[in-house]
């Protein structure tokens, strides 16, 4: 079974889907990072997120998330505080802007989905996902 070609093609297929992503969603003056980070606060049951839980979630160092959270306040759509019991750990929240923008961004996002996956079958989609979700798994652990 070859392998040599893997983790090229992983990374291969990533950076396309990035450079497609990034260009859908340029109309709305953001990243597939950014949007990413934008549906997991619109999608998350608790009001605010800490920063650290961020970072963990998407596996990016504190930099990295820091610099894109900062870029997404200056846009006017999260806010980044400090609670009144902790004020060691930032808390990130969407702004009423940064909601309306992450509540219309799962339509395109769906799109972006449909086309990546227009040549592959039900079945294949699913698989894909099996795959995909123990390769991660395996990075993580």
């Amino acid at each position: 079974m070859e392998h040599s070609n893997i983790a090229i093609n992983i990374k291969l297929a990533g950076d396309l889907i990035e450079k497609k992503a990034n260009s859908k969603l340029v109309r709305y003056n953001i990243t597939l990072s950014q949007a990413r980070i934008l549906l997991a606060l619109f999608q998350s049951k608790a009001d605010s997120i800490s920063l650290k839980a961020l970072e963990k979630l998407f596996s990016v160092s504190q930099a990295t998330m820091q610099g894109t959270i900062s870029r997404l306040a200056k846009k006017g759509l999260v806010n980044v505080q400090f609670l009144a019991a902790d004020k060691k750990t930032k808390y990130v929240s969407l702004t009423s802007a940064g909601e309306f923008l992450a509540d219309s961004l799962g339509k395109h996002i769906e799109e972006i989905n449909c086309y990546l996956t227009q040549s592959l079958s039900d079945a294949e989609i699913s698989q894909l996902n099996i795959i995909l979700a123990k390769i991660c798994k395996s990075l993580n652990d």
